[in-house]
C-alpha cells in the first residue's frame, strides 16, 4: 500500500464515517427538540452547544480532506503537514465528551448524592480537556507528520481522561440501578433497560477512546482517525439516546401504574374491603423514578 493511501485513506473514511454518524445525531437532536420540551434551559442549551460543536467537527474533517486533495493537491506539504482542519479534532471532541461526562457525573450525584464521585468525575473529565487543548496547541505549533510523536502526552491525557471517566459513570450508574430495584416487573424492566443502555454506552465510548489512544502509541500511519473523527458523535448519541428513552420509560412506569389502581378498583368493588398497603407500591415507584426529570 503505497504511503499516500496509508496517510490519507483513513482521514477519508473517518470524515465519512463521522458525516453518517452526523445523520443519525441530527434525527436524534430532532426527535429531543420534539418530544422533550419540558426539559430545564440549562439542559437545552447543553444540547444546542453539542449540536453546534458537532457541525463544527464535520466542517473541520472535511476541511481536513479538502487541503491535501485540493489546495495542496500534488505538493510535497500534503504529504508533510498535516491538514490545518485537523488543528481543530482534540479540542472540540474533548469539550463534547467533557460537556457530556459533567452533565452525567451531575445527574450520578442527583441520585448518590456523593460529592466525592461527582469530584473524581469532573476530575477526569476535565483532565481530558486540558489534554485536548494541548493537543491542539502542540499540533499548531508542530503540524508536520514527523512531529506527530511530540503530541504523546497531551493525547494520552485527553484519551485516557476521557476513558477513564467513562468507566466510572457506567459503574456507578449501574451500581446505583442494581441495588434500587423494586418490586415492580415493570420497574424492574426499565431498570434493565437502563442498565443495559449504560453498560452499552459506557463500554462504546471508553473502547473507542482505548483503541484510539492505542493506534496512535502504536501505528506509525494515520489509522487512529478512522474513529477518532467519530468519538465525538459516539458521546452525544449516547447522551441523546438516553435523554429521548426518558419517555418511553415513564411511559411504561405510568402504564403499569394505571393497571394497578384498575386492579385495586376491582377488588374494592367486589370485596367491599380497604386496600392492602401494598396496593400502592407502584405509584410510589413511579413517583420514585421521574425518568423525564433525570
Amino acid at each position: 500500500m503505497s504511503d499516500l493511501a496509508l496517510l490519507l485513506g483513513p482521514l477519508l473514511v473517518g470524515a465519512y464515517l463521522n458525516a453518517i454518524l452526523y445523520g443519525v445525531l441530527v434525527v436524534q437532536a430532532y426527535n429531543y427538540f420534539t418530544v422533550c420540551k419540558r426539559d430545564t434551559v440549562v439542559l437545552r442549551s447543553l444540547v444546542v452547544f453539542i449540536l453546534i460543536a458537532e457541525t463544527v467537527s464535520v466542517w473541520a474533517d472535511f476541511a481536513v480532506l479538502w487541503e491535501p486533495l485540493v489546495t495542496e493537491n500534488g505538493s510535497a506539504r500534503a504529504l508533510e503537514v498535516s491538514p490545518v482542519g485537523l488543528r481543530a479534532d482534540p479540542i472540540v471532541t474533548s469539550a463534547i465528551s467533557t460537556a457530556v461526562e459533567i452533565y452525567m457525573g451531575l445527574r450520578i450525584r442527583r441520585l448518590t448524592s456523593s460529592r466525592l464521585l461527582f469530584g473524581v468525575i469532573v476530575f477526569f473529565a476535565v483532565s481530558s480537556f486540558v489534554g485536548g487543548i494541548s493537543s491542539t496547541i502542540v499540533l499548531s505549533i508542530a503540524p508536520s507528520y514527523s512531529e506527530f510523536p511530540h503530541l504523546d502526552g497531551p493525547i494520552y491525557t485527553w484519551l485516557l481522561s476521557s476513558a477513564v471517566a467513562d468507566v466510572i459513570i457506567a459503574v456507578s450508574l449501574v451500581t446505583y440501578l442494581m441495588k434500587n430495584k423494586g418490586n415492580s416487573v415493570a420497574t424492574d424492566t426499565v431498570l434493565k433497560r437502563i442498565i443495559r443502555m449504560t453498560v452499552q454506552t459506557g463500554a462504546l465510548t471508553s473502547v473507542a477512546a482505548i483503541a484510539d489512544f492505542l493506534t496512535f502509541a502504536f501505528s506509525e500511519s494515520t489509522v487512529q482517525f478512522i474513529w477518532d473523527f467519530s468519538l465525538g458523535k459516539l458521546y452525544t448519541i449516547s447522551l441523546l439516546s438516553g435523554l429521548n428513552a426518558r419517555i418511553k420509560w415513564q411511559q411504561m412506569l405510568e402504564q403499569e401504574v394505571n393497571d394497578s389502581f384498575i386492579q385495586f378498583e376491582t377488588r374494592t368493588i367486589s370485596s367491599r374491603t380497604e386496600p392492602s398497603d401494598d396496593s400502592f407500591v407502584l405509584p410510589e415507584l413511579g413517583a420514585r423514578y421521574k425518568f423525564s426529570e433525570v
